[in-house]
């Protein structure tokens, strides 16, 4: 009897926390119209170049030059 009566009480409280909101989900225009958010903007990451040290890579924003051997990983522009 108690377990029966705590299962319905715990199903009413549950039940209780919905929202008249619950299943809305403006669409993409209502969001931008709305002035939520701003269009999508590309953004191109600047070029980098990395070259192999006795420690860690040491990354350029420009490739070096004489220092076509220890290059390493590059993104960006082939830089040779």
């Amino acid at each position: 009897m108690l377990k029966r009566l705590a299962a319905v009480v715990l199903t009413v409280l549950v039940g209780a926390c919905s929202t008249p909101w619950q299943g809305f989900a403006p669409s993409y225009e209502e969001v931008v119209g709305a002035g939520w958010i701003g269009p999508e903007v590309a953004v191109t990451p600047a070029p980098i170049y990395c070259y192999a040290t006795l420690a860690e890579p040491e990354c350029f924003r420009s490739p070096q030059p004489g220092e076509e051997n220890r290059l390493v990983g590059y993104f960006g522009p082939p830089p040779y």
